[in-house]
């Protein structure tokens, strides 16, 4: 029998791993005139956990 400690574990893992997949539709970085690299704004917030309850992220939990 698994533990409720066990559940919220795989659970977490389940919604970082969707996290990584729903970011990968972004590119990694972005290079402005400057030659200055930025991580692009809906990357950031997918993998900061802004978007967790957002369709792109959802959608990866399965």
């Amino acid at each position: 029998m698994t533990t409720t400690t066990d559940m919220q574990g795989q659970a977490a893992a389940n919604v970082m791993e969707a996290r990584v997949r729903a970011a990968a539709r972004y590119p990694e970085a972005i290079v402005d005139t400057m030659g200055r690299e930025h991580v692009p704004a809906p990357r950031r917030a997918i993998l900061s956990g802004a978007w967790d309850n957002a369709p792109i992220v959802r959608r990866e939990v399965g």
